[in-house]
């Protein structure tokens, strides 16, 4: 993000990235580095003139990290003036959020990222609750045994997966669990905590 500060260089770096590959280039923004210096329009015509293929924005200040206000207005001010993809992140955790932000902006996608840490069964919601409207949580508890199911297939290291699980878990009615889950020593002691 703070290559915004500097939008030559930006230019420079797209520019050279686009030139050097024929697989399509996307861009993420923010909408500026600093409350001082909103910019993300000048950066995002920059990576549509040189040819990036779709541009992100957390429409947010990097300064600001993942807290204080969001601007869904930069989102939609994006999609009405360029002509490539404008996909939306930031604070999006629910498919009510996804949504409204859809709704709202009028973008061409929506990126998660805590979200999909915290839920993989995010996508299907999002999708369920477009068609439908209405979908289901799945249980966090079940989610991580499917979760340690699946890395007896997929191995990681068990420092991982914990983080994993607690990630699942650290947001859910089962919260109270995250400190045993920090001290277990292994995948048995792990599977013991999660059981119901």
């Amino acid at each position: 993000a703070i290559l915004m500060e500097d939008p030559k260089l930006v230019k420079k770096v797209l520019s050279k990235l686009v030139s050097s590959t024929n697989k399509p280039v996307f861009a993420k923004i923010r909408s500026g580095f600093k409350s001082s210096n909103i910019n993300y329009e000048t950066i995002a015509k920059i990576a549509q003139d040189v040819g990036c293929s779709a541009l992100t924005i957390h429409p947010r200040t990097a300064e600001k990290k993942r807290s204080g206000a969001i601007f869904w207005e930069h989102i939609r001010d994006l999609k009405e003036k360029l002509n490539i993809p404008v996909i939306a992140n930031g604070d999006i955790f629910t498919p009510e959020d996804a949504n409204y932000v859809s709704n709202y902006s009028n973008c061409d996608y929506i990126m998660l990222a805590r979200a999909a840490a915290r839920d993989p069964t995010i996508f299907k919601q999002c999708i369920d609750f477009d068609k439908k409207g209405k979908y289901k949580s799945k249980d966090k508890i079940n989610l991580s045994n499917e979760y340690l199911k699946l890395i007896e297939k997929y191995p990681v290291k068990f420092k991982v997966a914990k983080e994993h699980i607690n990630y699942f878990i650290k947001y859910s009615d089962y919260k109270h669990l995250t400190q045993k889950i920090n001290k277990s020593k292994d995948i048995k002691e792990l599977k013991s905590i999660l059981k119901k």
